[in-house]
């Protein structure tokens, strides 16, 4: 329920300095920017940015040329500037200007004799360099594990090599048909109604979660909505459109309810789940407004609980209370403001655009809706958001530890390095939270300047130089390597799992990879033993794969999960060339160990915890357990709760991970129904970690 009368965000668009002249002829366009009179970043707007956004699109971005800078826009940067072999930073400056203006082609060299190509092959090159990027992209962010019924590509091993609980890999579906598919599929193995005649409406809601206490004023339209039919002649349509699923923190007012009796009226939303709407109108605009589109919403066919925040901390989790009745609406949101106490908006024009679909073909009846907390799995997560409509998303704190940092870190910690490196004079070039070479050349520079060694490794006495606290216990080796940090075994638990055939496949094998844990863990910061907790739990329950299959294997590789666009393009930042995938070398054992725990970063990082030496109990938990069920599951968020989930529970005597069982779709489109129990095949990660410490050493 949203208020009537909300008001209105006073923020304004930021003055932007008069645009040079421009020149006359084809390129005209991108004239100021090409003459360096400004540098394009988020949050800017004009007619510049459209046409770069015009010049992205030719080289393989599929943007709304718009005139805005928004996220899509700026990931649509990165892609291209990481094909071009550019600073990725995702600002459109002099370097990345000429780069549009002159793109090169992402292809081998010219060979002695060989045709050049003509402009029309050179511009499918780099539409397939860019398409191959982005699908990197998806597949480096979402293609892990992932809690059962969610598409994603790797998850536990059951014994006859199928991934229990977790949907096996395959290519992203595009064609509007295929994707129709997918989401029946995804809908009905969630429980829910797919309503498959003709006519009728699917709309599934894929919700960013968020504090709404933290997010700008007027709320953020970061959420993706889609919608479904099929035509009487069973052509199959599918549309996307950007939107919005929490409250908006202005939107309060008197449309809260109190639910637990404290005297503050609690801010709801429209909980994970399947729901029955129809069309109707919004809560006194048909007075107001008769006929218009901002009269009319889609209305619950029935009554549903909603979720309160009863502690008003911002968030939606364990320890609030669901409301006892409510009438969540779908309807028109505003310009400034997403206009939402708890319903599902849109902005105007995609409202427009949505409730043209809903009546396309005539008033459908019942339409079903699919509210998901998460990424859209069938598209590798790719969101259609822009952005946001009232200025920045929620900002991070600064990280409460000091780990111990190198080149090819990223994260929080890696930003508050930056920020404090350029408030002392030493500028890492951009604040992007990611530790590479301008990053390193600023940490150096500082470290001669007081005294330091100076190894461009921000250990405890360069945190401290810089003004930061280290923590107490630094958790290194002598070599610099990171070690698992701070929990307390279960000593029966990794008891138990020593003497068990896994682990005793572990004190075999373990030693034999020990230097490229080590190796990679330098590298990247992620502690040797939770890559070679990774090495394990993805080789099953037998020897730690490095030959038989190709190095990949064993680090759960495959090409259906991870590109090699992707892997090389993980590896550029740590130097170390090209992947030798499929070959069994040093090199390339150390090339899958570092893509693995780049992988295991980053999921780590979308579940809001940046991985290193000095993790607590609830963060190891966390960063274990978004690797195995994905960043955005009900696993992970357990976690969150309470330091520990069934891959990771120091309070559970037994080694082995107990699956709560669910149901997924393996190869060729058959259905997986795992039952709940205990997966002797596997070590929980609470148990392996230490072993695998020991081994180690």
């Amino acid at each position: 329920m949203v208020a009537t009368a909300i008001p209105q965000s006073n923020t304004q668009p930021r003055q932007r300095p008069q645009a040079p002249q421009r020149a006359q002829g084809p390129d005209s366009t991108l004239d100021p920017v090409r003459r360096g009179s400004r540098v394009l970043d988020a949050g800017d707007r004009g007619l510049d940015v459209a046409a770069a956004q015009k010049r992205l699109n030719e080289q393989g971005a599929d943007l709304r040329v718009d005139g805005r800078f928004g996220a899509q826009t700026e990931q649509a940067v990165r892609d291209f500037q990481r094909q071009q072999g550019l600073q990725v930073d995702g600002r459109i400056g002099p370097d990345t200007m000429r780069a549009l203006d002159n793109p090169q082609v992402a292809a081998e060299p010219a060979q002695a004799g060989r045709v050049a190509a003509t402009p029309e092959a050179q511009a499918a090159a780099r539409k397939t360099a860019v398409a191959a990027d982005a699908q990197a992209r998806a597949d480096r962010e979402t293609n892990q594990p992932a809690e059962p019924g969610v598409n994603v590509s790797t998850g536990l091993q059951n014994p006859s090599t199928e991934r229990a609980g977790a949907v096996e890999a395959t290519t992203p579906p595009t064609t509007e048909a295929e994707r129709y598919d997918a989401y029946q599929r995804m809908v009905e193995e969630r429980g829910g109604t797919w309503k498959d005649q003709p006519g009728d409406r699917n709309v599934m809601a894929f919700r960013t979660d968020q504090n709404y206490k933290t997010a700008p004023r007027g709320g953020v339209y970061n959420d993706k909505f889609v919608m479904a039919w099929k035509d009487a002649d069973g052509t199959k349509h599918v549309r996307d459109y950007q939107g919005n699923t929490d409250p908006a923190g202005s939107s309060a007012g008197r449309f809260g309810e109190d639910i637990n009796g404290d005297g503050r009226r609690d801010l709801g939303r429209v909980p994970e789940g399947h729901y029955e709407y129809q069309t109707g109108v919004h809560y006194g605009r048909e007075q107001r407004q008769p006929g218009s589109l901002y009269a009319k919403a889609l209305r619950p066919t029935g009554t549903q609980a909603a979720e309160r925040d009863t502690n008003q901390d911002g968030n939606f989790d364990s320890r609030d209370q669901m409301g006892t009745s409510n009438d969540m609406l779908f309807h028109q949101g505003g310009t400034n403001t997403t206009s939402s106490a708890g319903c599902l908006t849109l902005p105007p024009q995609e409202w427009q655009r949505f409730w043209g679909d809903v009546n396309s073909s005539g008033n459908p009846g019942k339409i079903g809706v699919t509210v998901v907390n998460g990424q859209d799995p069938v598209t590798s997560g790719q969101s259609t958001s822009p952005g946001n409509v009232s200025g920045p998303g929620a900002t991070s704190t600064a990280p409460v530890n000091t780990p111990t940092l190198r080149r090819g870190a990223d994260g929080e910690a890696v930003r508050d390095v930056q920020n404090r490196l350029a408030a002392a004079g030493y500028s890492p070039g951009a604040v992007d939270g990611d530790f590479g070479p301008n990053t390193e050349r600023a940490v150096r520079r500082f470290q001669s300047a007081n005294g330091l060694t100076v190894d461009g490794i921000v250990g405890p006495q360069t945190w401290s130089a810089l003004g930061a606290a280290p923590a107490a216990n630094d958790n290194t080796t002598a070599d610099g390597t990171a070690t698992s940090a701070n929990f307390t075994p279960n000593a029966a638990a990794v008891a138990a799992a020593e003497a068990s055939a896994k682990g005793r496949s572990l004190a075999r094998e373990v030693p034999k990879h020990a230097e490229t844990y080590k190796r990679a863990s330098a590298l990247t910061g992620v502690p040797a033993s939770f890559i070679g907790a990774i090495h394990a739990q993805e080789s099953g329950s037998g020897t730690l794969r490095s030959s038989t299959h190709g190095p990949e294997s064993g680090y759960g590789l495959d090409p259906r999960h991870v590109s090699t666009a992707d892997g090389n393009a993980i590896l550029q930042k740590h130097g170390l060339g090209t992947w030798e995938r499929g070959t069994d070398t040093e090199r390339s054992r150390l090339q899958s160990a570092v893509i693995a725990a780049e992988h295991f970063k980053r999921n780590a990082k979308t579940a809001g915890v940046t991985v290193g030496p000095n993790m607590s109990q609830r963060d190891i938990a966390v960063a274990a357990t978004a690797y195995i069920s994905g960043p955005n599951s009900s696993f992970t968020r357990r976690a969150k709760e309470t330091g520990e989930s069934f891959m990771f529970k120091p309070s559970d005597s037994n080694p082995h991970p107990y699956h709560p069982g669910g149901t997924s779709v393996g190869s060729g489109g058959r259905i997986i129904r795992v039952p709940p129990g205990r997966k002797t095949g596997l070590l929980k990660w609470d148990a392996m970690l230490p072993l695998i410490d020991k081994y180690i050493d």
